[in-house]
């Protein structure tokens, strides 16, 4: 019986990883010592910063994540800057990764490959390793190119022994990318890894350097920014409130396009008039200083669900309101539901500064791109 419980615990589809790293005879060089910074706990946005370097001490790391409040699936995004500190020879090396080497439970039965334009391929996955221990590449690396490329893991097998509970699909989109390695400018590449995780055969998707690369230079760096995105396989197994995902699930449902639509939807594209945008994805704007109280004015084309908008640099916490403009008229952005419970505000020890953060719906009922205008200001 598929027996659905509402507010009940939903299946694990989940592991994922970053940096890892196999010497060349085989054998894991892990990451640590690692330090954890919490910079932002919720409830619309966190942050949580892990820095460290690797055991034999070549590579600086540093990976800040982040969850956003949101009515229609889970995206975690993933800031990463690696930096080779000497040369560093390597059998295998993975940049990031979904599921996990030690750590995946699920199983995807296809996995696609594309970008703003579309697919670009798709193919049939191959589980399994070689071993029990060791895991091996089931493809070629393909080049990851254009502006928005993504990668779909989907037709997602359960692996649910009392057979209830519905299941989910996975995909990784890079939104931002710069990365300097075997001491050239590279883009990044994509291999199915057939691997036996946990004594279960599975296929994860390791993001990894062009390849016949086999060492870092001294200076080799990456610096990107990769979106986790979990998403329903079909309209039925999504009971919230989100009409939009509904009905892409409706149409689309269990194929690459679910990824596609979060890749090319959050393709944000942002005009500030006043105040300065540092981040695209999650939005930051750094206030500036206009006529009267306002700090920031701006205009964001895209959006897929709720769309985090944040600022940063107030020299106090508040109070500060968020106003969309339509028609030439001004509305104040009032999501409460018991008085202030709708903003969030953190403060940066390091620059003094506080940084308030929204979360605002941003769904089309067709899913074309809307366009609005917001200000941010005292109140």
């Amino acid at each position: 019986a598929d027996e659905k419980k509402k507010w009940g615990w939903t299946n694990n589809v989940g592991g994922a990883d970053f940096l890892v790293l196999e010497g060349t005879d085989g054998k894991r060089i892990l990451n640590g010592p690692m330090k954890t910074f919490r910079i932002a706990s919720g409830p619309c946005l966190t942050e949580t910063v892990y820095t460290g370097r690797t055991t034999d001490g070549k590579i600086d790391q540093t990976v800040v994540a982040s969850l956003y409040r949101t009515d229609d699936c889970v995206r975690g995004i993933f800031r990463v800057y690696y930096s080779a500190r000497e040369r560093v020879d390597f059998k295998r090396l993975v940049l990031f990764q979904a599921g996990a080497d030690h750590y995946s439970y699920t199983g995807e039965k296809k996995i696609a490959v594309g970008n703003e334009t579309g697919l670009v391929k798709e193919w049939n996955t191959q589980w399994g390793g070689t071993d029990p221990e060791h895991g091996v590449n089931r493809t070629e690396p393909l080049r990851l190119d254009g502006q928005v490329p993504w990668v779909s893991m989907h037709d997602a097998a359960s692996r649910d022994k009392t057979g209830t509970g519905a299941w989910a699909n996975r995909g990784i989109i890079v939104r931002r990318w710069n990365a300097k390695i075997g001491g050239k400018s590279a883009l990044p590449f994509v291999v199915e890894r057939g691997a036996t995780v946990r004594g279960e055969p599975t296929s994860l998707v390791d993001i990894v350097p062009p390849p016949n690369v086999t060492k870092l230079e001294p200076g080799d760096f990456v610096d990107a920014e990769f979106e986790l995105v979990v998403v329903p396989q079909k309209a039925d197994d999504y009971y919230g409130p989100n009409e939009s995902l509904r009905r892409a699930l409706e149409k689309h449902g269990n194929s690459a396009e679910m990824i596609r639509r979060e890749a090319v939807g959050n393709d944000l594209k942002v005009d500030a008039t006043l105040g300065t945008v540092t981040r695209l994805f999650p939005l930051n704007i750094r206030v500036g200083e206009g006529k009267g109280k306002e700090l920031a004015t701006f205009t964001v084309r895209g959006g897929v669900g709720y769309v985090p908008l944040c600022f940063t640099g107030m020299s106090q916490y508040g109070p500060f309101e968020l106003a969309e403009r339509k028609d030439g008229q001004e509305t104040v952005v009032d999501q409460s539901v018991f008085g202030n419970d709708f903003w969030q505000t953190d403060f940066d020890p390091e620059s003094g500064k506080y940084r308030v953060a929204y979360t605002i719906p941003f769904d089309n009922p067709d899913d074309s791109p809307a366009e609005r205008t917001f200000l941010f200001r005292k109140r």
